[in-house]
């Protein structure tokens, strides 16, 4: 599977297609600021991959793996000040959501005052960051969390290569992949946009098939290459969607229940999915029958054996959630996909 096509502006699609990076970064600057985690894309082999690759092209570059998660607008500035220090006029983020999340808001920042060409390099599934212009900006001090748009002249190239997925644990696939199921399900729902509507049910029949495959340990190429393809469809609809208000009602609950998106959305799902059928009775009846429920009278329990399969039946309680806060959660959650 290769193609190409233009949201946000280039995605590169293809097993392989990492080995042009150097080519790509040629046309955009001569010195790069790569935004990396601590050591996952090192101890793969990947960064050493992309610095060859660079090097290749007589680009320069210099490595920025300082991260933490959900960092706020102040880690943001200090990077941006690092990469104008160094004279960078390319930014290069390679991981996953947390990575590219912080590459984009550099990018973002620097727009302010120059502008930075963005290159990014996924290596999990999940988050999508590589397939939309939305930008998660936090500011710790004042307790304030925002969801951005790029400019819309902003230049972002995508390099989606399913062979750098292929490191992640079981466990860390299972997490993310169900991100990308719950994310396509809200696509699903919500987008005005029917292809991509038709796009993400195709998705999440993908992400339910591919995701056990390889759970349970076919590492055919062409399974990653379905899930890394629902991971962009679920990224391209985040956009046509409300979805800033669900990410951040998310991010408030990481923060103060200390789980992770995925581990979170897996606790909440089955809730989702009976207010859906409540409030949401065509589109339900859309998803129950890509996994050939008919009448949709079992897809809670399809979708909550599918989350066993995976070993991701997380307890509400496991995620220092009540009841309560799973309903609140919920009925919220649901009335932001009408907006």
């Amino acid at each position: 599977m290769n193609f190409k096509y233009d949201i946000p502006d280039n995605v590169i699609f293809g097993r392989g297609r990492v080995n042009e990076i150097g080519k790509i970064a040629s046309k955009h600057g001569k010195k790069a600021f790569i935004i990396t985690g601590k050591n996952s894309s090192k101890r793969s082999g990947l960064l050493g991959r992309v610095e060859t690759y660079l090097k290749e092209s007589n680009i320069e570059f210099v490595i920025f793996n300082k991260l933490i998660n959900n960092c706020d607008i102040n880690e943001v500035e200090n990077a941006y000040e690092f990469a104008r220090y160094e004279k960078c006029n390319i930014i290069i983020g390679i991981g996953g959501g947390s990575s590219l999340d912080f590459a984009k808001m550099v990018c973002w920042l620097s727009s302010k005052k120059e502008e930075f060409p963005l290159i990014l390099i996924p290596t999990t599934c999940g988050s999508g960051s590589e397939a939309n212009k939305l930008i998660p900006i936090i500011d710790l001090e004042k307790n304030s969390d925002n969801l951005y748009e790029f400019q819309k002249n902003m230049k972002i190239i995508s390099i989606i290569d399913s062979e750098c997925m292929m490191t992640m644990s079981r466990v860390l696939l299972c997490i993310t992949g169900s991100e990308v199921f719950f994310n396509n399900i809200i696509v699903c729902i919500a987008s005005k946009d029917k292809y991509i509507k038709d796009r993400a049910l195709y998705a999440l029949k993908m992400t339910e098939k591919h995701l056990l495959l390889l759970y349970n340990g076919n590492d055919d190429p062409n399974s990653w290459d379905k899930i890394t393809f629902a991971s962009l469809i679920a990224g391209m609809g985040n956009e046509s969607i409300s979805f800033n208000k669900i990410y951040m009602m998310i991010y408030t609950i990481q923060k103060h229940k200390n789980i992770d998106y995925g581990k979170c959305m897996a606790a909440i799902i089955p809730s989702i999915i009976e207010e859906i059928r409540t409030n949401y009775k065509d589109e339900y009846l859309k998803i129950a029958r890509i996994f050939e429920d008919i009448c949709g009278d079992s897809l809670t329990n399809y979708i909550n054996q599918f989350m066993n399969n995976l070993n991701l039946n997380i307890k509400i309680s496991a995620c220092n959630l009540e009841k309560e806060d799973i309903k609140c959660i919920t009925k919220k959650l649901v009335s932001y996909l009408n907006v």
